[in-house]
């Protein structure tokens, strides 16, 4: 809530839009992308990611804690 209230005092858009995504289609299998690239979301290998939605609904709520 505070992110929120710190981006109405701002006068920004706080975001909301986050994901957790495989590696970009453009990358080879096995290779991740360097640095920050995401703009907040959570990127992680693409095998990862093909475990994670083969182990979860869609709709299921994810809590992102820092």
């Amino acid at each position: 809530m505070k992110h929120r209230e710190a981006a109405r005092k701002a006068g920004v858009d706080p975001g909301g839009d986050i994901m957790i995504h495989g590696q970009p289609n453009e990358i080879a299998q096995g290779f991740r992308v360097k640095g920050d690239w995401t703009e907040g979301c959570i990127a992680i290998d693409d095998h990862e990611i093909e475990d994670i939605f083969a182990m979860t609904r869609i709709g299921t709520e994810v809590e992102i804690r820092p």
